[in-house]
């Protein structure tokens, strides 16, 4: 694969438009998971997201068919987002949306190490690693943060998210081989149709119809998560590593958590403390360097 070309400043713009649309993301699953359990949450939103895409395939008339191994792929891909949402969903009622935007944005780090062996074209450079490694310095400040008095049941949360991280990690680079060979569009709507059908069905297999509580806040709430976190982020996120260096569109990754804690502190109530804040500004400090 040949070497992808650096971000230009409409790239820029438009990344950090989508960071601010995945930081208000965080707390849309927060109040989505007060009227859901976490599998018809994540489900519901990508069955949401899913079927808007199908709908945008048939009447442009894009290509639905491909063939077998490349389907094969792409069903696979459904599986792991599916695990992926799984935990997020999970882990995220055990610790706040502040921790969880900057713990699930490690993602970049993943993505380095794994260009290294998987996408040469786009290997990272000693000075992105240089970036990142600033920026992970911050998830560990994140974790240092002592003062829930759930501190178990926080941590245990953290570690969920910081596992989903990793899997975002290759679910990028996964897109960015996939997406040489099939419309980006396609790619999301597999993605969010397969994990969806796994997701659904599990989640009143063993969180039942009885626990659905919905309610206008959650309705928005999931809506948004279905419509712009998933169905046009992601759509837009695929267009990015195609066309792009994939580290530094990862590197943007960066700016959500600052969103995400501003959005939960503002909205949610979330506790603000030093070592949240210098967290998010050391993720963020990272972008300057990798990108430089």
């Amino acid at each position: 694969m040949e070497k992808s070309p650096p971000l230009d400043i409409a790239a820029m713009l438009f990344l950090l438009f989508l960071c601010l649309i995945r930081g208000g993301n965080f707390i849309a699953i927060k109040v989505s998971l007060s009227g859901l359990k976490p599998l018809l949450s994540s489900g519901g939103r990508n069955f949401i997201a899913a079927s808007v895409l199908i709908f945008y395939v048939w009447c442009m008339r894009r290509q639905f068919r491909y063939p077998r191994q490349q389907v094969v792929i792409l069903l696979f891909m459904g599986v792991v987002l599916a695990a992926n949402f799984a935990i997020v969903y999970s882990g995220m009622q055990y610790t706040t949306a502040s921790r969880s935007s900057i713990i699930l944005n490690a993602q970049p780090l993943f993505v380095a190490l794994l260009t290294r062996f998987f996408l040469k074209g786009d290997k990272a450079t000693s000075r992105k690693f240089l970036g990142l490694t600033l920026s992970f310095i911050g998830i560990v400040v994140v974790f240092a943060d002592k003062d829930s008095s759930l501190a178990f049941q926080t941590i245990t949360g953290d570690l969920m998210i910081l596992c989903a991280a990793f899997i975002w990690g290759i679910m990028v680079i996964l897109r960015k081989w996939i997406a040489q060979k099939v419309d980006i569009t396609a790619v999301t709507m597999y993605e969010l149709g397969t994990s969806a059908s796994l997701l659904l069905p599990a989640g009143f297999v063993f969180e039942g119809p009885g626990s659905i509580h919905l309610s206008v806040p959650v309705v928005m709430a999931l809506l948004y998560s279905a419509l712009l976190g998933s169905a046009f982020v992601f759509t837009a996120n695929v267009y990015l590593i195609k066309k792009y260096d994939v580290n530094s569109v990862s590197s943007f990754n960066f700016i959500t958590p600052l969103a995400g804690t501003t959005f939960g502190i503002l909205l949610l109530g979330d506790t603000f403390s030093p070592q949240i804040g210098i967290g998010a500004v050391l993720v963020a400090l990272g972008i300057y360097i990798v990108n430089c």
